[in-house]
């Protein structure tokens, strides 16, 4: 199966063994599938199997599983290397909207947990944003917060940062670097 690059018809044809193998992958072919292995992920020392990402609404729990160690890597590096300053946490934050002048708030959609082969947690990050009820948001206060949970820090995002992350998302979603492990799941009331 092994071939060497080629030019056909003004395009260079590079087979997958190749290219794979040029990114420290390793290739199997078996039962007419070509199966493409990478290395394990290792961010900080510890090995990333998968990254989740909860998405809730009032009678579902979504669990996005990336397993693409592309992605992982990439999302990981978006938001540790591009966060803001370390802040002090916030008076109120929570699940919940409710009539405070501002409150951080997560909506749902942004619970990152990093987990190694035993589904073991080994990094967890939530993002919350700036709700002012009406209210316009004080300058000194950023939009958005990232707490990292393992060491229990706050740091202010960047609004370009969180939309960043918001497109890698969609893009995973869209080109099957993530999909759904318990989609639309009743909560228990």
């Amino acid at each position: 199966m092994d071939a060497a690059p080629y030019v056909k018809g003004d395009r260079a044809m590079v087979p997958i063994r190749f290219i794979a193998e040029s990114f420290n992958c390793k290739v199997d072919y078996a039962k007419k599938l070509v199966n493409i292995k990478t290395a394990p992920l290792v961010i900080e020392n510890k090995q990333v199997a998968k990254m989740t990402r909860t998405s809730t609404g009032l009678e579902y729990i979504d669990i996005y599983e990336m397993k693409a160690n592309l992605f992982v890597k990439n999302m990981y590096q978006t938001i540790f290397n591009q966060h803001g300053p370390e802040v002090d946490e916030p008076e109120y934050y929570g699940v919940h909207v409710n009539l405070d002048p501002l409150v951080y708030y997560w909506n749902g959609n942004d619970d990152y947990t990093l987990l190694d082969a035993n589904d073991k947690v080994v990094g967890k990050f939530v993002i919350y944003e700036a709700i002012g009820n009406g209210l316009p948001r004080p300058e000194d206060c950023p939009k958005y917060l990232l707490y990292d949970d393992l060491t229990e820090k706050w740091y202010s995002l960047p609004e370009a940062t969180y939309a960043l992350m918001q497109r890698g998302n969609w893009t995973a979603t869209r080109y099957g670097a993530a999909g759904y492990d318990n989609a639309w799941q009743l909560v228990e009331q």
